[in-house]
């Protein structure tokens, strides 16, 4: 235990509040400029203040280079905030910073389409898909496509029939086509009859 206290004291040490004129942007950021999702984060930490702190490199001239952040520093400078909440890494090569921040970019788990979309249905009770679309990465199209699955009625594409779970989706979406586009643009890169077969099956056994 004594170990593990001093090993959360050090990292206590190395949240810092860095002065935003401190701070500088990484030329080598590799996260591409996306306008909508910018003004989507911007209002993001507009609603909800500074959720998460950026990752720095120390700098000799006393900079900080940001690691992992960058699009935050300009939404930082939009809001005029000018303090920043930040965890440092020291001063570490801009290699090792390099690699730090695909490690932390690119390992992201895949949402489940079916639970999410349990998700938006219930929180659509207090919050509008039109609220809902200003802080999120999604439409409101996309959100109302999400609520509007659950919403679907499987259970007349029942079990009676010798057809697979897949087979009875292309049915369904062949009477409901604008429901069908907005789910598969959520599902871009998967197999639309896997994840349809998910849904049915888990929906399915919801009722049994």
């Amino acid at each position: 235990m004594g170990k593990e206290r001093d090993s959360m004291e050090g990292l206590k040490e190395k949240i810092i509040w860095v002065p935003f004129a401190k701070l500088q942007k990484a030329e080598w950021n590799y996260k591409r400029d996306e306008e909508v999702k910018q003004k989507k984060l911007t209002e993001q930490i507009r609603k909800n203040g500074i959720l998460e702190t950026s990752l720095v490199r120390e700098l000799p001239d006393g900079f900080y280079e940001i690691v992992d952040g960058n699009h935050r520093y300009d939404v930082y400078r939009e809001l005029n905030i000018e303090s920043v909440p930040c965890f440092t890494l020291g001063m570490i090569g801009v290699n090792a910073a390099k690699r730090m921040a695909i490690e932390k970019n690119e390992t992201r788990f895949t949402a489940d389409p079916l639970k999410l979309s349990e998700l938006f249905k219930d929180i659509s009770t207090d919050f509008l898909p039109a609220d809902l679309a200003i802080t999120m990465p999604y439409s409101e199209d996309e959100i109302n496509g999400m609520i509007e699955l659950l919403d679907f009625d499987w259970n007349q594409y029942g079990t009676t029939d010798n057809k697979t779970p897949a087979d009875r989706f292309r049915i369904a979406f062949t009477v409901s086509k604008e429901l069908y586009d907005r789910w598969q643009s959520l599902i871009a890169g998967q197999m639309e009859e896997e994840v349809f077969a998910q849904a049915v099956q888990a929906l399915q056994s919801k009722n049994d």
